[in-house]
């Protein structure tokens, strides 16, 4: 990261977003694993599970593509 790159902490929708938006510096979450509150648990062996939102509604047009870009 260059000195005057930004240090988005929290890796969730909102922080990756905010992440790709600004291009460049460091991202930073507590977690194991990107996607905070969409992130999905594995179990070792056992079937995963979601811990978060079991949906969300994408109406915008830009959001409708950033999540079509994730879903590929």
């Amino acid at each position: 990261m260059s000195s005057d790159g930004a240090a988005v902490i929290g890796a969730g929708m909102a922080g990756i977003t905010l992440a790709r938006a600004l291009g460049e510096g460091t991202l930073f979450d507590k977690g194991r694993a990107l996607g905070g509150r969409m992130a999905a648990r594995d179990r070792g062996g056992s079937p995963s599970f979601d811990h978060g939102a079991q949906y969300f509604t994408a109406r915008d047009p830009e959001f409708v593509d950033a999540v079509e870009g994730w879903r590929r």
